[in-house]
């Protein structure tokens, strides 16, 4: 089990579903020579993905996440066999500020927006960054902490935070995976019924919302951006509740 700042964050159990919607099936949609991997200290994703890409890049904030990744949930000596992968230790909006590359799909596997450093991996100002740094049609790929539900729940408001950036917008969510993926570009380089073709074996069950029916299930969220990061508070008082009292 992987534990961030005190609080249970995934096992090797919740690995399968969420690495094959959020690099996986994108990967094999979009077929990219150039991929990004923002965050994923479990290098879980390396190996497939470095397969189904020319070029593969991760950049992780903290070298002791890596550690923790080579020893517990992917091994160390395979990844260093891997010529076409680099990992880059840096802070990933720094990075993407700085780099002059394009990506034709950037995968960001980083925490559930619980504190404001996190939180800023999430707003519509870094959405805006990875499209910056996106080749025509590239595509970013996002997990949304859950399933997609209430205008002002995570889910919602991330998801809006992506249509405020980018032309097209498309939402799987997972009954197997417990949450919903956001696949965002200035133009999706594959349909709905494609990305409901790669649904997980076993998948229980897998809807696919964009276009004006995911604008519905989302009219009224707010886009979280740096000056209205109430979402932080809201839910880091909602994990106190739930610990402590």
């Amino acid at each position: 089990m992987l534990y961030l700042d005190g609080l249970r964050d995934l096992d090797d159990r919740d690995l399968g579903a969420l690495n094959h919607y959020l690099a996986r099936a994108p990967a094999a949609l979009v077929r990219p020579q150039n991929a990004l991997l923002i965050g994923n200290g479990t290098l879980s994703m390396v190996p497939e993905l470095s397969r189904m890409s020319d070029h593969l890049t991760t950049v992780e904030l903290d070298a002791a996440v890596v550690d923790a990744g080579a020893r517990f949930f992917t091994p160390g000596e395979p990844l260093a066999r891997l010529a076409n992968w680099r990992l880059v230790l840096a802070d990933g909006k720094q990075y993407l500020a700085a780099t002059e590359r394009r990506f034709d799909l950037i995968a960001v596997d980083v925490p559930s927006p619980l504190t404001l450093g996190e939180a800023y991996l999430h707003t519509r100002e870094f959405y805006a960054l990875c499209r910056a740094r996106l080749n025509p049609g590239g595509v970013l790929a996002i997990q949304l902490s859950g399933p997609l539900g209430a205008p002002t729940r995570t889910p919602a408001r991330l998801v809006a935070s992506l249509r405020a950036e980018f032309s097209e917008v498309m939402v799987a969510d997972s009954e197997t995976a417990d949450r919903a993926f956001a696949y965002a570009s200035d133009r999706l380089p594959f349909t709905a019924d494609a990305l409901q073709a790669t649904a997980v074996t076993g998948e229980r069950r897998l809807l696919v919302f964009s276009g004006p029916e995911l604008d519905a299930r989302i009219a009224g969220a707010v886009p979280l951006t740096l000056d209205d990061l109430d979402l932080v508070l809201r839910r880091g008082a909602e994990r106190l509740r739930e610990r402590y009292l």
